[in-house]
């Protein structure tokens, strides 16, 4: 049997980030990493000056050989959402274009370099409580061992169920779904990064030096034709994309993956935290997807490390409190960045957005 104070469970950014500052605070954490290679992550992915701040501000400098320098960003919608911090942030300051393989792996090999102990290809299959702690069976490679925490926190993205709650459900906002594709545009001296509106949606552009990139058009699953008509319905969309680049050609298959927004009803309880996209999820609209989990890591190791020093659990409830109130803010932000596309206006995609509740429970207590 393993004994730690924290188990973190998952690879990504979140999970790195806390293990890392969890280890600098002296505290013994495990990574159930749940990945043997990072060679299939996405590779297109787009970090804005303020999360490049954010991780500068933790002691997390990006190397060069996990970004490149992102010199332009563009966005095709009203003139006023230019206004928005966000978008100042992306057009005043220098950003990047992420490795993500390489980002992942690095944040990873930090935290072990802070002290956290990485269980790579693990993956957590049965989580009990007893007597105030966790026990967590994790099998890797062909070994299972039992992992016993005062604290675990999960990092497993947002598709996945909670390990242990069952009540952890999420509550959905809107019907989003993305609908990816490899494009090329001519040679270009450097990287673009855009974000076009369109008539029932928008397109997150992602292009390297070299012409090859990804196209993402988002939209509400019910405002895409269905079944073998989709390709032609999403090809006659692209066909009208236009960039300060010329057009694009689509050099792969459309790929779709569910981008709803929502957020878990339940954040903490017992020594128990969700964080990152396993939290809450938003459309990458502002570009804030890495900077969310960097913070969310961050953050929530901060509040642990409250609770070992207090013996109070003061902080984790402050911080889940906050975590709801930061998701209600964040989409605020987006339905007013929605509501500056007043080209689409009496569109369903765009209409939907200008009314959204949010019918969940905010946080059990």
């Amino acid at each position: 049997m393993k004994n730690c104070d924290v188990l973190v469970v998952g690879g990504g950014p979140a999970a790195a980030v806390c293990a890392n500052e969890l280890a600098s605070r002296g505290l013994t954490v495990s990574v159930a990493s749940g990945l043997t290679s990072h060679a299939s992550r996405k590779c297109n992915q787009f970090i804005s000056p303020s999360a490049d701040a954010f991780l500068r501000n933790c002691g997390l400098s990006l190397p060069s050989d996990v970004s490149n320098p992102l010199d332009e960003f563009s966005l095709a919608w009203e003139e006023e959402a230019r206004s928005f911090l966000m978008f100042k942030d992306w057009f005043a300051n220098p950003a990047a274009v992420l490795l993500r393989p390489a980002f992942d792996l690095w944040l990873l090999n930090c935290a072990s370099g802070a002290g956290a102990e990485i269980l790579n290809g693990a993956t957590v299959y049965q989580v009990t409580r007893r007597n105030g702690e966790w026990y967590s069976d994790v099998k890797m490679h062909a070994t299972n061992i039992t992992v016993r925490s005062r604290f675990v926190v999960e990092a497993t993205g947002k598709r996945n169920r909670s390990l242990y709650y069952s009540d952890a459900t999420r509550s959905y906002i809107d019907r989003l779904v993305g609908h990816c594709c490899t494009v090329q545009l001519a040679a270009m001296s450097a990287p673009f990064f855009g974000i076009r509106s369109a008539q029932n949606g928008w397109w997150y552009l992602g292009i390297s030096k070299d012409g090859g990139g990804t196209a993402t058009y988002f939209s509400d699953s019910d405002l895409v034709v269905s079944g073998f008509r989709r390709t032609e319905f999403l090809d006659s969309i692209l066909s009208l994309l236009k960039t300060p680049h010329g057009t694009f050609s689509r050099i792969s298959a459309w790929h779709a993956h569910d981008s709803r927004t929502s957020i878990r009803k339940l954040q903490w309880r017992n020594n128990w935290l969700c964080i990152g996209d396993c939290s809450w999820s938003i459309d990458p609209l502002s570009g804030r997807g890495i900077q969310l989990a960097v913070s969310h890591g961050f953050e929530t190791a901060k509040a642990i490390a409250s609770v070992q020093e207090s013996q109070t659990h003061e902080a984790l409830r402050s911080l889940a409190k906050e975590r709801v109130r930061d998701f209600s803010r964040a989409l605020g932000t987006r339905n007013e960045i929605y509501s500056k596309a007043n080209q689409h206006r009496g569109h369903k995609f765009w209409e939907r957005r200008l009314k959204p509740g949010l019918p969940f429970r905010c946080i059990d207590e």
